[in-house]
């Protein structure tokens, strides 16, 4: 025990200087404290249901081979459900459920022969971008057919990595997403 505390002590103390580093380090090396991730980068302390998201892109990052750029601030009403790696394509799809209805996040390598579409049923009402910290996303709102809803698509790139992010949700919701991406 005493060894291993003088190696994180070593290390941390050369790396890292704060304070509150070390105060919720020790919280959760004694189990004051539940599952959170702490964010060194920036401070930030975020809550997570037993690190399943943060385990779910940490797992598609070595499925693919790449670190990819991941959602770091959800709507409280947005929860994982479900992801999908598909090596031998090389994609990867993240399900959430937000008011029970289903958001995609999608992340693909692609080359110049490969393409991934859909079909586009709805009516195309607005297009706007959105800024964050590394880049500005293009997304294009649409009407819902026969509905007062209102289905958001953005589709980006990132260090050769393509995504997508769509679903049916609030604009406002949206575009906080976009703005708090984390980036690698």
């Amino acid at each position: 025990l005493a060894a291993s505390m003088i190696l994180v002590l070593a290390c941390g103390i050369t790396s890292v200087g704060s304070k509150s580093y070390w105060k919720n380090l020790w919280k959760r090396m004694l189990g004051e404290q539940k599952n959170t991730v702490i964010n060194v980068e920036d401070m930030d302390t975020i809550k997570t249901e037993d690190g399943e998201e943060l385990n779910c892109f940490w797992k598609i990052s070595e499925a693919l081979g790449r670190n990819v750029v991941y959602p770091r601030k959800l709507p409280k009403e947005m929860t994982m459900k479900n992801y999908e790696v598909d090596e031998s394509q090389q994609m990867a799809k993240v399900l959430y459920d937000y008011n029970e209805k289903v958001i995609l996040y999608a992340i693909y390598l692609n080359d110049e022969d490969s393409s991934y579409s859909e079909k586009v049923a709805d009516l195309l009402t607005d297009e706007f971008d959105v800024e964050n910290e590394k880049q500005t996303i293009h997304v294009m709102e649409y009407q819902v057919r026969d509905t007062k809803d209102y289905r958001y698509v953005a589709n980006f790139e990132y260090q050769g990595i393509h995504y997508r992010l769509k679903g049916i949700m609030k604009r406002s919701d949206f575009e906080e997403i976009l703005k708090n991406l984390y980036y690698f």
